[in-house]
């Protein structure tokens, strides 16, 4: 690459950076003036895949407050929704891209996404022929979309629509029985799986339907990123779906295996800091054996040398289909992390 073509990669990208840095100032000022609270935190860009982080200025306590939104600013989906939350919010995004009060904010959203949605013709292709985890989360998320799709106005574009749902799916919050909200500056705060991580925040919703978000049991520290679980039964595969990033800090993977009798798909797990599998697994790989080899019983432990080395084919198989994945160079950032995150995983089987 040309000493030109790196100075132009280089002024772009500072440009990007002082846009988001001058919209995250806007933001800030205009989050003030609705009557937002801050502790001591500050928000900065990261990158087109985070987008912003929210930072702690000091070591905080567990308990402390450390954004406050207020209800005038809160973005509900409607009592009268039909029984749908999310169609009524993306209704309500749509509604106030109009809205000149909400345009700071709304300047603040992505243009772009790496989810599902957005996945390329041949990456949907794969994974739904391939019906792992990915493909179903893609299976699931068509469904929302045709959902979405009969009941939009006819004159929405499907870009439109798919922004608008995007959107919604990636930043809204559930709260209460099913509702769910749109929280302008606190649908900047990233994901994080491990319950023991530091800047880990609670959200607690008042009586006058105000959401505060306080720092959690494990403290946060000076310098440090805020965070927030998204969701405690979301798998790796549903986030790079839905969201369009990859879990580093997952503690799990699915293990790509047809459950047994009794079992569901998400019993049948893979631990990624050791290679150990689910309890569940054992039993199924044990009920397979018995039945391949005729026998009318056995236990875990009488047959785990046996067990090992069927979770160990069974794993190469994975990394084989995995790596051939790998080789169709997608561009989807997204999708090529969670190819590496499960070889990885895998690998720990062998």
């Amino acid at each position: 690459m040309s000493y030109v073509s790196v100075l132009t990669l280089l002024l772009a990208f500072n440009f990007v950076v002082l846009v988001k840095a001058s919209l995250t100032s806007s933001l800030h000022n205009w989050a003030i003036d609705r009557g937002v609270f801050f502790g001591d935190i500050y928000v900065r860009y990261t990158d087109r895949v985070r987008g912003h982080d929210i930072y702690a200025n000091r070591d905080m306590d567990p308990g402390e407050v450390v954004l406050r939104i207020p209800a005038s600013l809160v973005i509900m989906s409607s009592g009268e929704d039909d029984g749908d939350p999310l169609w009524s919010l993306v209704q309500k995004l749509h509604h106030i891209l109009e809205d000149p009060s909400y345009l700071v904010y709304i300047k603040t959203l992505p243009t772009d996404f790496e989810t599902g949605l957005y996945f390329a013709a041949s990456d949907t292709a794969r994974h739904m022929a391939a019906m792992d985890e990915i493909g179903a989360e893609v299976k699931a998320l068509r469904e929302v979309w045709d959902r979405f799709r009969s009941k939009a106005n006819s004159t929405w574009s499907d870009s439109s629509l798919r922004w608008l749902m995007t959107s919604v799916l990636t930043r809204a919050f559930q709260v209460g029985d099913g509702a769910h909200a749109l929280v302008p500056i606190a649908d900047m705060i990233n994901h994080q799986s491990d319950p023991l991580s530091l800047g880990l925040l609670t959200l607690h919703v008042s009586e006058d339907g105000a959401f505060s978000f306080l720092v959690g049991p494990n403290g946060a520290k000076q310098g440090g990123v805020l965070s927030v679980c998204y969701s405690r039964v979301a798998t790796v595969a549903r986030l790079v779906v839905h969201y369009g990033f990859l879990d580093e800090s997952a503690q799990t993977v699915p293990l790509m295996m047809a459950p047994c009798e009794g079992m569901r798909r998400e019993h049948m797990l893979l631990r990624v800091n050791d290679g150990g599998v689910s309890d569940a697994v054992k039993q199924c790989v044990l009920q397979f054996l018995l039945k391949a080899n005729n026998l009318p019983h056995g236990s875990v432990k009488e047959h785990a040398s046996s067990i090992e080395r069927a979770l160990q084919r069974h794993a190469q198989r994975v990394i084989s289909v995995v790596e051939d994945w790998q080789q169709h160079k997608t561009t989807n950032t997204a999708l090529q992390q969670y190819y590496t995150f499960l070889v990885k995983s895998f690998r720990r089987l062998l």
